[in-house]
C-alpha cells in the first residue's frame, strides 16, 4: 500500500520518538532528517554536546548547533498536523457526546468536525460552517463524524483537506510570502514592510513550485540507488552464509584425492614388489630342480661337488630377496613420510581456514551493517521525500525540502562506496587445497617438492664461484652477492632471473676468498659485509660505497651475516668466532654490541621481525628469538621427520609476520623449509627443498608472495609462490 494510502493511525507508530519511545511531541528536524521531541534533544544536546557539535542518537551523523539551541531546527510541521489529525480523529470517534457547538455556541449533540477552525458542529450549523469556515475559496475543511468513525482517514485523506494560513499576527492575512533571510519564514502582506522590510522575500506559491521541481529531479536519480542496495544486502547476507561451509567442502575434497593417490601408489608398488620376489623364487627354483636331475644322473660321486652348487644358489637368492625387501621398505618408509606430512598440513588448514572463515566472516559482518545503515538512510530520505511531494502543501515544501536536499547531499558521497561494497560481495570464496603428492615419479630420488620456477644462474663471469646471499630491495628487485677467487660482486636482477646491474669488489687479500653478504637499508641503499672484517653501505643508483673496518672497534674480529632494522635506520653485524652483535647507523657509526645469550658459538644468519632478533645458530642446531639486547623470548621446533640432524642455515620473515626458517641435514643429504606462525606456536608447514639450498628470502608485491631459495654453488633459484590468506606453500 503507498504511503498517503495508509489509515493515518497506522502511521502514527511509524513517528515515535527513539528517545523516549513515545509519539512525537513538537517534532525537531535534523539535518540527518531524523526527528526527535524538542525536550528529548534538548536534554540529549545538552548531555553529548562538544564544541557546537553533537550526533544525532539514531545514525551518530555530527550535527551542528548554534547559540539558539534547539529552536533553531525547523519544526516538522507536516508531521505535527498529522500527528494532531490521529488525536483529534481518535478523540472524536470515541466521543460523540453533547458539546458545544464553535458556531452558535448551544450545547447541541455534534455531528461534524472542521479541521480549519478545530471547532465541533451540530446539524444545523453544519450546512452554513460548510461555506465559510474553509480557507480556501471552494474547497471544505468540514468532516462528519460518521465518515470518520465508519472509514478512519488516510495521510491521502487528510492532505486533501485545506489547511489553515491565516498569519498568526495578523490573523485576517493570509499567508503569502516567504523570508529567505529569516530562515524560509511564511510572513503576509503586513509582516513584509515591518519586520522584514530589507529581507528578501518571495511569492510562497512560486516558491514552493520550485522547491518541488527541485526535489523531484533529484529524487529521479537517486531512487536508483535502493534497489542496487537491496541487491547488495542479499548478496552479503548469501556470502556469509555459505563461507565456512565452502571452504571446509573444498579442503575435504582435496585432502580425499591426494589420500586416494597416496593408496593406489601403495597398492601398484606393493604388486610389483610382489610379483618380481614370485618370479625370482620360480627362477632360482628351476635352476635347483635342474641341478637335483643333473646329480641324480651323476649319481653319488659328484654329490659333494652339486652340494656346494646348491648352497652358492640359495645364498644368492636370499642376497637378491634382501637387497628386494630394504627397496620395498625404502619405498614403503618415503610413501608412510608423504602421508605424515600430507596429514599434517590438513589438519593444520582445518584449524586455520576455519579461523580465517570467522575472520572474514566478520568483515562481511562489518560491511553488511555499514550498507544496511546506508539503506536505512536511504528509506528515510525517499519517505520524506515522497510524503513531502504527496502532500503538495507549499509551507512544507519550504519548511521541508531544503533539509531533504541538505540530506540528500550529504548521504550521496556515500553512495559512491555502493560500487566498492558491490565488487567486495561478487569477490569469489577462497579455495584452498593440499600440496599435489607425486608418488615414486621417476628421477625424484631426493623426493624435491615441485616449485612454481626454476631458474639456472649459473654464469662464472657474472655470478663469480659461490653465491652467499640472496635479498630482496622494493625498488631494484632480487639482489644476490657472492664471491670467486679474486673478487666478490653484489648483482640486481627481475624474478626470471634477467641482470639488471652488478657491481664487482676486489678482495682485500688476493690470496683468498672474501664471502660477501647483504641486507636492504632503504630504497636504493644496501648495508654489505664481506670476510673478515669489512662493513659498508652500497647505493645501488650510482654504486657509490663507503665502508669501516670491525677492527676499529673490536679485537679480533671476523664478519659472519648481516641484516638491518629498517625502522630504526640501524644496521646489525654477526661475528663469526663470537657470540656479539655488534650495532652500527646508517652512517656507519659504531652504536654498541649486545651478546646473544642462547648462542653456543655464533649467529650463522639473522633477521629483524618488529622488536626481536630471529637467529639461527647452525652449531647448535636451534633457531631462536631473542629480545634487543639479547636475551631469549622464545624457540623455534626443529622437524622431527626422517630423524634427521636437522640444523638451521637461514631465516626470514614476512609482512604478515611468518617465519620461514631452512634446515639441512647434517650430513648435507636433504633440505626443507620449515613455516612457524606468531609466537611459535608449533603449527608449522614443512617443504622439501634442494639438499643444496644455502639462503631463503621473501618477495612480496601488492600481487603476490613468493619464497625464493637458492644454492650455493649450483647456482639454481627457486620460486614458490605463497597462497594469499591461507599461509602456505603450493
Amino acid at each position: 500500500m503507498a504511503f498517503d494510502e495508509e489509515p493515518v493511525n497506522e502511521i502514527l507508530k511509524l513517528y515515535e520518538c527513539t528517545l523516549c519511545n513515545d509519539e512525537l511531541k513538537i517534532p525537531k528536524l535534523l539535518p540527518c532528517l531524523h526527528r526527535f521531541c524538542k525536550e528529548c534533544l534538548q536534554s540529549h544536546t545538552e548531555e553529548s554536546q562538544n564544541d557546537g557539535f553533537f550526533t544525532c542518537p539514531t545514525c551518530e551523523a555530527k550535527c551542528e548547533i548554534t547559540e539558539k539551541g534547539v529552536d533553531d531546527f525547523n519544526t516538522d510541521i507536516y508531521l505535527e498536523n498529522i500527528v494532531d489529525a490521529i488525536r483529534t480523529q481518535t478523540q472524536l470517534v470515541r466521543d460523540q457526546t453533547w458539546r458545544k457547538c464553535g458556531d452558535c455556541l448551544n450545547f447541541k449533540k455534534m455531528y461534524s468536525y472542521c479541521f480549519a477552525c478545530k471547532e465541533s458542529l451540530c446539524v444545523t450549523c453544519r450546512g452554513s460552517h460548510k461555506d465559510h469556515g474553509s480557507p480556501v475559496e471552494g474547497e471544505s475543511a468540514v468532516v462528519d463524524l460518521e465518515n470518520i468513525a465508519s472509514k478512519g482517514f488516510s495521510v491521502k485523506d487528510l492532505l486533501a483537506l485545506p489547511k489553515s494560513s491565516k498569519c498568526p499576527i495578523h490573523e485576517s492575512q493570509i499567508l503569502r510570502l516567504v523570508c529567505f533571510t529569516c530562515k524560509n519564514m511564511i510572513i503576509c502582506d503586513e509582516c513584509a514592510p515591518d519586520e522584514h522590510i530589507l529581507h528578501q522575500t518571495r511569492d510562497l506559491k512560486t516558491s514552493a513550485e520550485e522547491y518541488f521541481r527541485m526535489l523531484e529531479k533529484k529524487m529521479e536519480s537517486f531512487r536508483n540507488y535502493g534497489s542496487r542496495l537491496q541487491d547488495l544486502n542479499k548478496k552479503l547476507q548469501r556470502k556469509v552464509s555459505y563461507n565456512k561451509e565452502k571452504r571446509l567442502d573444498y579442503l575435504h575434497t582435496s585432502y580425499a584425492e591426494n589420500n586416494s593417490m597416496i593408496l593406489t601408489g601403495r597398492s601398484i608398488m606393493e604388486s610389483e614388489a610382489d610379483l618380481k620376489m614370485a618370479q625370482i623364487e620360480a627362477k632360482y627354483d628351476e635352476k635347483i630342480a635342474k641341478q637335483r636331475q643333473l646329480m641324480e644322473d651323476e649319481i653319488q660321486k659328484v654329490k659333494d661337488r652339486f652340494e656346494k652348487i646348491f648352497e652358492e644358489i640359495r645364498k644368492t637368492k636370499e642376497t637378491e630377496l634382501d637387497n628386494e625387501r630394504a627397496k620395498k621398505e625404502d619405498k614403503v618408509k618415503k610413501i608412510q613420510e608423504k602421508e605424515e606430512i600430507t596429514e599434517h598440513n590438513y589438519r593444520h588448514l582445518q584449524v586455520l581456514s576455519a579461523a580465517l572463515a570467522t575472520e572474514e566472516n566478520e568483515k562481511v559482518t562489518s560491511v553488511l551493517n555499514s550498507s544496511s545503515k546506508m539503506f536505512q538512510r536511504y528509506e528515510k530520505v525517499i519517505t520524506t521525500a515522497t510524503r513531502v511531494l504527496a502532500s503538495r502543501d507549499d509551507c512544507e515544501a519550504v519548511k521541508s525540502i531544503p533539509d531533504i536536499l541538505a540530506g540528500v547531499d550529504q548521504l550521496t558521497p556515500d553512495m559512491s562506496e555502493i560500487s566498492n561494497l558491490e565488487n567486495f560481495a561478487s569477490e569469489p570464496i577462497c579455495k584452498y587445497q593440499l600440496p599435489s603428492v607425486n608418488i615414486l615419479a621417476p628421477g625424484d630420488g631426493d623426493d624435491v617438492e615441485k616449485a612454481d620456477s626454476v631458474i639456472t644462474l649459473r654464469h662464472s663471469d657474472v655470478f663469480g664461484k659461490d653465491i652467499d646471499c640472496i635479498t630482496v630491495n622494493l625498488r631494484f628487485g632480487v639482489v644476490i652477492s657472492g664471491h670467486g677467487p679474486s673478487n666478490s660482486h653484489i648483482s640486481c636482477m627481475d624474478i626470471n632471473g634477467k641482470i639488471i646491474k652488478r657491481k664487482l669488489f676486489k678482495n682485500i687479500d688476493p690470496q683468498s676468498t672474501s664471502n660477501r653478504s647483504c641486507a636492504p637499508l632503504s630504497d636504493n641503499k644496501m648495508a654489505t659485509i664481506c670476510s673478515p672484517d669489512e662493513i659498508g653501505i652500497c647505493d645501488l643508483n650510482d654504486w657509490s660505497y663507503r665502508d669501516r673496518r670491525l677492527t676499529n672497534y673490536v679485537k679480533w674480529p671476523k664478519v659472519r651475516c648481516v641484516t638491518t632494522d629498517q625502522t630504526l635506520n640501524r644496521i646489525l653485524v654477526g661475528s663469526f668466532n663470537c657470540r656479539n652483535v655488534f650495532i652500527f647507523d646508517e652512517d656507519l657509526n659504531y652504536l654498541e654490541t649486545i651478546t646473544l645469550v642462547p648462542c653456543r658459538q655464533w649467529p650463522y644468519d639473522m633477521c629483524v621481525k618488529g622488536n626481536q632478533l630471529l637467529v639461527c645458530d647452525h652449531s647448535a642446531g636451534k633457531a631462536f628469538a631473542t629480545d634487543m639486547k639479547g636475551n631469549l623470548i622464545y624457540k623455534f621446533i626443529a622437524p622431527s621427520h626422517e630423524l634427521a640432524n636437522w640444523k638451521p642455515r637461514s631465516i626470514c620473515a614476512d609482512k604478515r609476520g611468518l617465519v620461514y626458517i631452512l634446515w639441512q641435514a647434517s650430513d648435507w643429504s636433504k633440505s626443507v623449509v620449515v613455516q612457524y606462525r606468531q609466537q611459535n606456536d608449533g603449527v608449522t608447514i614443512l617443504r622439501r627443498v634442494d639438499k643444496n639450498a644455502a639462503c631463503i628470502t621473501i618477495m612480496e608485491t601488492d600481487h603476490e608472495t613468493n619464497l625464493l631459495v637458492i644454492t650455493k654453488d649450483t647456482g639454481t633459484l627457486y620460486v614458490h609462490s605463497l597462497v594469499q590468506y591461507a599461509d602456505i606453500f603450493v
